[in-house]
Order: C-alpha cells, then sequence, then structure tokens
C-alpha cells in the first residue's frame, strides 16, 4: 500500500480550495459569465497537474513515481473534478426549482440563493470526500502497490 511520509501542502486551506475550481464554475456560471466555468475548470486543472507533479516528485517511498502521479490523478479526478462539482450541480437545480416556485420573494434571492446554498454544500462537504476517497483508494486501488 502506498504510504507517504511527507507534508503534502496541497491537502491542507487555502490551497486544497484551487481543486474545487469545477464544483465553483458548476455553482455560479449560470449566475456569472460562462467564462467563470472556464476559469474555475482551468484553476481545477492547474491544481490537479501541480499536486501530481509535487506528490510524484517529493514522495519519500518505495513506489515508483508515475505510480505516485497515477494514484495523485485518481484520488483527484475523485475528489475534486468528479463528486464536488456533481453535488453543486444537483444542490443547485434541487434549489433553483425550489426557490422558482417561491412567487414572493424577489427576483434577486430566486436567482442568487441557489448558488449561493450550492457553494456552501461543497465547502461543507469537500472534507468527507477526501476522505471518502482516500478510504475508497486505500481498500482497492491501492492494495495493488
Amino acid at each position: 500500500m502506498l504510504s507517504v511520509v511527507y507534508n503534502d501542502p496541497f491537502i491542507v486551506f487555502p490551497f486544497r480550495l484551487y481543486g474545487l475550481g469545477f464544483a465553483f464554475g458548476e455553482a455560479v456560471y449560470r449566475r456569472l459569465p460562462v467564462g467563470t466555468l472556464f476559469l474555475g475548470e482551468t484553476i481545477a486543472r492547474c491544481y490537479i497537474l501541480a499536486h501530481t507533479i509535487h506528490r510524484a516528485f517529493n514522495a519519500q517511498s518505495n513506489v515508483a513515481p508515475a505510480v505516485i502521479a497515477f494514484d495523485t490523478l485518481i484520488h483527484d479526478g475523485f475528489s475534486c473534478a468528479f463528486f464536488p462539482p456533481v453535488l453543486a450541480y444537483h444542490v443547485y437545480k434541487i434549489f433553483e426549482s425550489l426557490m422558482g416556485d417561491l412567487e414572493f420573494l424577489p427576483m434577486f434571492f430566486r436567482k442568487n440563493v441557489p448558488a449561493v446554498i450550492s457553494l456552501a454544500a461543497v465547502w461543507y462537504t469537500y472534507p468527507h470526500f477526501d476522505e471518502l476517497v482516500e478510504k475508497f483508494m486505500n481498500e482497492t486501488i491501492r492494495q495493488v502497490y
């Protein structure tokens, strides 16, 4: 099993938030210009690439750097590019439909509250997604190496 014996600055606040660019873009692109979505995706892609390179070259392990890079890509793929954006999309859509039915609220609230709640949901759950992906990888993929 892969064990990394160093301090990874990419997994602590505030650097970990860069990996949530996919979710940020998904939550706000309906309210802001579409370039916001592309900016969020670009930031997240750069985070994943930088994290992969950092772990591959700085890990003090008996595992080959290519395996560590592959492990990081899979981990960040799930914890940055899959779970948070899916959550952001679904929370946004649920609250968009709920807020659309509340005609007594001003349009400002009906349009912006879903994005804010979506971002709050991602903010609250991203550490749990990280733990879930870590546990999943420890029990499945990392058993191979």
